[in-house]
C-alpha cells in the first residue's frame, strides 16, 4: 500500500520526534488517515529493530478492532493480537488493547515490556487509567517511547497536553483536508436572534469567571435556546437550507432534544432522539433507521460529538454552545466526510455540508482550523487608536490612554469581529480592503464590503461599483484557488494524470482525466454541472476486480478519492516505473496501437512531445474505459 505524500511527511516527522524526544503528539483531523499513519510509524520502527514490541491503546472496543484491521493492510507481515474484554493476548509484536482492560491490576501484573506505546485519541491521556498503564510500562522499560495521535488536541477540561508530551511532531488540519479534497467544504450560516446572542455571550463571560474558564453549563444554555419561537425558526431555516439533506442536530440537554424532535415531527419530518441514557439496542435501531432512510433528522445530546462517522450526513445544526473550539470542530466534522458510493450506493452525491448555527459558536471561534499548542500561550494583537493614534492591544474596545471606544466590524472572509482599522484579519490572515468615505466632511476610510461608514453613518451606495469589483475579485480568487488546489493534488499523486479533450476520441462533451499503474486505473469525468464522478477499474488480467464508482460530487474530492484508490492497489515499484516512463519516448508498439485505436488522432495528443507514460494512459482509456463507457454512465446516473 502507498501513502499519500502528506501522510509520508506526517510519518517522517513523527518518527523523527520520537527518536529526538522519546515521546511526541501528532494531530490528524478526521479524513487524514490517522490510523494508516500511525500504523506506518509502527511498521518502520518494528522493521528497524528486531524484537520491537508495540502496544496500541484505544478507549473503545470497536476502535481497537478497526485499528488492528487497518494495521494489517499496512503491515500484513507483522503479527498482531488483541487485549480487551473478550481476548487477553499479549503475544503479538503489535498488541491492540482497550484501556479499560489493560489498566486492571491483573493485566498490569502480566504486562510484557514494550518499546512503543501508541495512544489513539490521545486527548484522553490525563485520566487515571492511562497514567497507570504508562507508569507500569515505564517501570518495565525506562526507554519506552510514547506516541499520541488525535484529531482534537484541545482537552474538554482546558488542561494542557504538555504535561505528557514534549513535542507536537505534525498536524494535518481540517483546512488542509478540505483543500486537498479529502473532506467536503462546510457552508456555514449564523442564524441567532440578537437577544439570544446577547444572553449566550453573557453566559459565556460568566463561565470564564465563575466557572474558572470551564465550558458552558448545558442546562443554562438550554434555557436560552429551548424556546418556542427559536425551535419554530430552527425547523423553518432547516427547511429553507437543507430540507433534502440527512441531518444531525446537537442539543444542550435531553429535554431540549425532545422538544426539538417534536418540532420536526410536528411538521411531518422523520426525526429521532439519541441520548447517552439509551441502551445499545435502542441506539442500534435508530442508526439502522437512519441508514435505511426511515429517519432523516437525528437529534442528539453529546453522544455523536466524537468517534461517530456517517458520511451521508450533509447538514449539521448547532443548538448547543461550547467554549472550546475543538468541540465545535468535532460537531461540524460529523458532516464533512465524502460519500463512498460502494458503501452507500443509494445515497445522493455530496459536494458540501450545510452548517446552521443558532448559537454563538461560529462567531466565537471563527475559522475551523486550530493550531496545536501543548502549553498555553497568549499572543497580543495591536491596532492604532482611532483618536490618539497610539498603539493599543486589539483585545480592548476602549483605548487605555484616551478612553476612546474603538470601532469594530465583521471580517468579510471569516465573519469574525475585528477592530478598525486592521489591514489583515488576525483570525484568518486575509487582507481587508478599504475605500474613502463618500462624505466630503469625513476623512475616514470604510471597509469596502460595508454599506455604511462606521463613523459618520453615510450611505456608501456610490461605492457600489467598488464593492462589486471587490466581490468579483473575491470570486476570481476562489476560482484561482480551486485550480491551484487541483494542481497541488495532481502533484501529490504518485501516478501521472492525463487530461483527455472532449472530442470523438473520448465520446464525451467535457474534458476528462485518467491515471493508471500496472494493476489499476482511475477515470474522472463531469456528468452534470459542477459534479464529477471518479471510476476505478482493473488494468491487469492477473489482478481482476469490478469496475466501480469511487465517488460522485466535487471535482477535488473525486481526484483525491482516485489517488487513494491507486495507492491501495499499487505499490512503490509500479509508481517508480510509471514515473520513469515520463522521460521516455513512446514506443513504436504504442504508436502502432494508437493508430489502431483512433487512426491519426495520437498526433494531436502528442503535440509538444509524447512520452511512454502518456501513451500508456491514452491506450488504457481506449482499451479499458471507452468500450465500457455506456456501462460506466449507467453506474453513475442510476
Amino acid at each position: 500500500m502507498l501513502l499519500r505524500s502528506r501522510q509520508e511527511e506526517f510519518v517522517e516527522k513523527s518518527i523523527k520526534a520520537l527518536k529526538e524526544h522519546n515521546n511526541t503528539l501528532s494531530v490528524a483531523f478526521t479524513g487524514a488517515g490517522k490510523t494508516i499513519c500511525f500504523s506506518a510509524v509502527i511498521k518502520q520502527l518494528t522493521e528497524e529493530t528486531p524484537g520491537y514490541k508495540t502496544l496500541v491503546i484505544a478507549h473503545r472496543k470497536e476502535i481497537t478492532h478497526q485499528n488492528q484491521d487497518k494495521f494489517k493492510v499496512v503491515a500484513p507481515n507483522i503479527s498482531t493480537s488483541l487485549f480487551n474484554g473478550s481476548a487477553k493476548d499479549w503475544s503479538g509484536r503489535v498488541v491492540f488493547g482497550m484501556i479499560q482492560s489493560i489498566s486492571r491490576p491483573a493485566a498490569l501484573e502480566n504486562m510484557p515490556k514494550f518499546d512503543l506505546i501508541v495512544i489513539d485519541e490521545a486527548h484522553h491521556i490525563a485520566t487515571t487509567t492511562y497514567t497507570t498503564v504508562l507508569k507500569q510500562s515505564a517501570a518495565l522499560n525506562r526507554d519506552v517511547k510514547i506516541f499520541g495521535v488525535t484529531a482534537t488536541p484541545k482537552r474538554g477540561d482546558n488542561k494542557d497536553l504538555g504535561f505528557k508530551f514534549l513535542s507536537c511532531a505534525d498536524e494535518i488540519s481540517l483546512g488542509e483536508l478540505i483543500k486537498s479534497g479529502h473532506l467536503v467544504p462546510p457552508i456555514c450560516y449564523r442564524l441567532a436572534f440578537d437577544s439570544v446572542e446577547k444572553q449566550l455571550q453573557e453566559l459565556q463571560a460568566r463561565a470564564k469567571t465563575e466557572n474558572r474558564g470551564q465550558d458552558f453549563i448545558n442546562a443554562e444554555t438550554a434555557l436560552i435556546l429551548n424556546t418556542e419561537p427559536l425551535n419554530y425558526r430552527v425547523v423553518e431555516e432547516w427547511k429553507r437550507y437543507a430540507e433534502e439533506r440527512k441531518t444531525v442536530i446537537f442539543c444542550s440537554d435531553i429535554k431540549h432534544a425532545a422538544v426539538v424532535n417534536d418540532a420536526f415531527q410536528a411538521k411531518g419530518y422523520n426525526s429521532a432522539v439519541l441520548t447517552g441514557d439509551m441502551k445499545d439496542l435502542q441506539r442500534e435501531r435508530i442508526f439502522r433507521d437512519l441508514q435505511n432512510g426511515n429517519i432523516q433528522v437525528l437529534v442528539n445530546v453529546a453522544i455523536l460529538t466524537e468517534g461517530w462517522d456517517y458520511p451521508p450526513i450533509s447538514c449539521v445544526v448547532l443548538l448547543r454552545c461550547s467554549s472550546y473550539k475543538s468541540t465545535m470542530i468535532q460537531m461540524i466534522g460529523r458532516g464533512l466526510r465524502p460519500i463512498d458510493p460502494l458503501v452507500y450506493p443509494e445515497e445522493k452525491e455530496k459536494t458540501d455540508c450545510i452548517v446552521l448555527d443558532f448559537g454563538i459558536s461560529l462567531k466565537s471561534h471563527g475559522d475551523l482550523d486550530t493550531n496545536t499548542e501543548l502549553r498555553s500561550k497568549k499572543t497580543m494583537q495591536s491596532i492604532i487608536c482611532i483618536k490618539c493614534k497610539n498603539r493599543i492591544p486589539a483585545t480592548v474596545t476602549k483605548c487605555p490612554l484616551c478612553a476612546e471606544r474603538q470601532k469594530d466590524f465583521e471580517c468579510p472572509h471569516c465573519s469574525k469581529q475585528v477592530l478598525y482599522p486592521v489591514e489583515v484579519c488576525p483570525h484568518c490572515d486575509n487582507f481587508i480592503q478599504y475605500v474613502n468615505c463618500n462624505s466630503k466632511e469625513c476623512t475616514e476610510r470604510v471597509p469596502v464590503h460595508i454599506s455604511t461608514c462606521l463613523f459618520c453613518k453615510t450611505d456608501q451606495r456610490e461605492n457600489k461599483e467598488k464593492r462589486e469589483e471587490f466581490v468579483v475579485k473575491q470570486t476570481k480568487k476562489k476560482i484561482e484557488s480551486f485550480h491551484m488546489k487541483e494542481i497541488n493534488i495532481l502533484k501529490e499523486c504518485n501516478f501521472l494524470w492525463e487530461t483527455l479533450l472532449p472530442d470523438e476520441i473520448t465520446g464525451l462533451s467535457e474534458p476528462s482525466m485518467i491515471t493508471a499503474g500496472f494493476r489499476a486505473w482511475c477515470f474522472v469525468f463531469s456528468y452534470d454541472t459542477d459534479k464529477w464522478a471518479a471510476i476505478g477499474g482493473s488494468k491487469s488480467d492477473s489482478f481482476l476486480f469490478d469496475t466501480q464508482v469511487l465517488y460522485k460530487g466535487a471535482k477535488l474530492c473525486a481526484l483525491s478519492r482516485s489517488n487513494d484508490f491507486m495507492n491501495v492497489h499499487e505499490n512503490s515499484e509500479s509508481a517508480q516505473k510509471v514515473s520513469k516512463w515520463m522521460s521516455e519516448e513512446a514506443t513504436d508498439a504504442q504508436i502502432e496501437l494508437l493508430d489502431k485505436c483512433y487512426v491519426d488522432q495520437h498526433n494531436m495528443l502528442f503535440k509538444g512531445g509524447g512520452s511512454k507514460g502518456r501513451a500508456s494512459l491514452v491506450i488504457t482509456y481506449c482499451l479499458k474505459v471507452k468500450p465500457n463507457l455506456d456501462n460506466i454512465k449507467r453506474l453513475v446516473y442510476k
